[in-house]
């Protein structure tokens, strides 16, 4: 153990002086240490090795394995590729159409980071596409790193980044697949005739006009949030985070969440469910063929336009419900156990003990049920 220390005095001893004649001579202007100790880098330049071919034959797939590299697509008027990296062993080939790129980072860890003036160290892969070119497949990984990927056209996408920041926007493709384990996520104008299939770990995760056939979203740590979106059925579960859902249409929409608000607002659905743990249930301008909504624990407000079968059940916390559609619309059931029931018809309250019944429709139903909590429930005229 002393001999140990006394490596790590020493070490760290070189470092400083390093640092020192780095800082008054102005000749170093980046020092690191990793596991062979410490490192003087004098310029942007030195050690950097680079790739640069922007005129190359068409390729219709590509295949990007890369830790600790950025990835980004770039339009262009042709095809080619710009791949700066500092350690590592990088190959390329184009084959038939298919481009791979396969960088192995140097196994070698680095401790520390000093940066004196302006270098920096870059390491990344840049491919340029035309703006018309249709792939077959586009496939990036990488460990750790920052992927940008954008106005790409392909049969299928996949990409799956385990530490970093992802940004996709203008993609159409058949099926598209994304896995994260930490890291924030951006997506904007996805345009996917069939699936959507979305996980990340930790992070947060923000979509935008979006359109597919089956949509699921799966985030376990992260706020989520959804903007115009539409498709025939989405599946999304959030574990901590509040999630959002905003002008989304479905035939079928499943929200669970573990623990966080959940807030939607102006969505369409033939049939919606949400579940919810932990967290308050918010719900404006909803239009619903059947309805069933659930909280553990939590307040549950919701308003719109409900048909059908509405279901809506709270274990602890008060709920309140408005409906664009008349009293006499409706057959209900509504029951709160511990807690008071009012019906309100914007003509008079009418608060009874702890139930109410009644309506004879056929068509749409009420059950609210609360067992500790206070309901209230508002029709129209």
């Amino acid at each position: 153990m002393k001999t140990a220390w006394k490596i790590a005095i020493i070490v760290t001893a070189l470092g400083l002086i390093l640092i020192t004649i780095a800082v008054f001579t102005g000749a170093s202007r980046l020092v690191y240490w990793d596991t062979n100790g410490p490192h003087v880098i004098n310029s942007d330049y030195e050690n950097e090795k680079r790739i640069t071919e922007l005129d190359l034959e068409p390729f219709e797939n590509i295949e990007i394995r890369a830790d600790f590299l950025d990835v980004e697509t770039i339009t262009s008027d042709r095809y080619g590729i710009d791949v700066c990296y500092f350690e590592g062993d990088l190959t390329w080939s184009l084959n038939k159409g298919n481009l791979i790129i396969d960088f192995k980072p140097k196994k070698n860890i680095h401790f520390f980071n000093f940066s004196f003036g302006s270098v920096e160290l870059q390491n990344y892969i840049k491919v340029y596409l035309p703006k018309d070119a249709e792939l077959g497949t586009f496939f990036a990984k990488t460990d750790m790193g920052k992927i940008e990927a954008g106005e790409i056209r392909a049969n299928e996408v996949q990409i799956i980044n385990s530490f970093g920041d992802l940004d996709i926007y203008s993609i159409t493709c058949n099926r598209l697949q994304i896995e994260m384990d930490a890291g924030g996520f951006s997506a904007k104008n996805l345009s996917v005739t069939g699936d959507i299939k979305y996980k990340n770990n930790f992070g947060a995760s923000r979509f935008e006009t979006v359109s597919a056939t089956n949509f699921v979203l799966n985030s376990d740590a992260g706020e989520v949030s959804v903007n115009g979106c539409s498709a025939q059925s989405i599946d999304a579960k959030s574990g901590f985070g509040s999630s959002r859902f905003d002008n989304t249409n479905a035939n079928s929409f499943v929200l669970n969440s573990d623990a966080g608000e959940v807030t939607i607002n102006g969505c369409q659905a033939k049939s919606i469910e949400i579940k919810s743990n932990f967290g308050r249930i918010n719900a404006k301008n909803l239009v619903s063929a059947k309805t069933d909504i659930k909280s553990d624990a939590g307040e549950i407000d919701v308003a719109g336009e409900f048909l059908g079968q509405t279901v809506i059940k709270s274990e602890f916390g008060n709920i309140s419900f408005a409906t664009e559609k008349a009293k006499e619309d409706y057959t209900y059931d509504i029951y709160a156990g511990f807690g008071s029931v009012t019906l309100d018809n914007n003509f008079d309250n009418n608060r009874v003990r702890n139930s109410a019944y009644g309506g004879n429709s056929a068509e749409n139903s009420l059950s609210i049920t609360s067992s500790a909590g206070d309901i209230q429930i508002y029709f129209t005229k």
